[in-house]
């Protein structure tokens, strides 16, 4: 009797084995990608590269620029003398005017101000004009410190109060 038991056990044990072993592999089979079609690959083309429309104006253009700028406003009527610093894309500009302007014609002188330094240089964003004799002479030390190669921490404050000042004008 002990041997019909444990050939009962090993019957079952091999069966159990050979049913594991049998169902193991036929598990999660993993999908099958499709086949591409037949026929020439999609080339795959870089991206061209693009020229900015308004690349940035150099440290090295800066002088140049601030001069010619200075120039262009310089030359308008009843503008006596002016002063123009760029800073990125940002012109400051600074303007001792003739006495006996209105507030209209003050205004028509900071819209033409702004005009001529958009036009004479495009990459020329944004244009702020000042008129108080305070703000002008910072703008001309500003200015100055910029022709001499100073570093920018030694205009930095006078900078600071130009952007800060209250008549500076968009």
């Amino acid at each position: 009797m002990k041997t019909n038991k444990v050939g009962f056990q090993l019957v079952l044990s091999a069966i159990v084995l050979a049913l594991t072993l049998t169902l193991l592999p036929a598990g999660c089979t993993p999908a099958k990608k499709p086949i591409p079609p037949p026929g020439p690959r999609p080339r795959v083309l870089p991206e061209p590269l693009y020229q900015t429309r308004n690349p940035a104006i150099t440290v090295e253009e800066t002088n140049g620029l601030n001069d010619k700028l200075t120039g262009a406003i310089s030359r308008a009527k009843g503008v006596k003398r002016s002063t123009v610093i760029v800073i990125g894309t940002s012109a400051y500009a600074g303007m001792d005017l003739s006495r006996g302007l209105d507030k209209a014609q003050l205004e028509a002188l900071r819209s033409e101000a702004a005009s001529i330094i958009k036009t004479v240089e495009p990459r020329i964003r944004t244009v702020w004009t000042a008129t108080n004799p305070n703000t002008v002479r910072r703008i001309d030390r500003v200015r100055a410190a910029i022709r001499a190669g100073k570093s920018a921490s030694s205009y930095a404050s006078d900078l600071r109060d130009i952007i800060n000042a209250s008549d500076l004008v968009r």
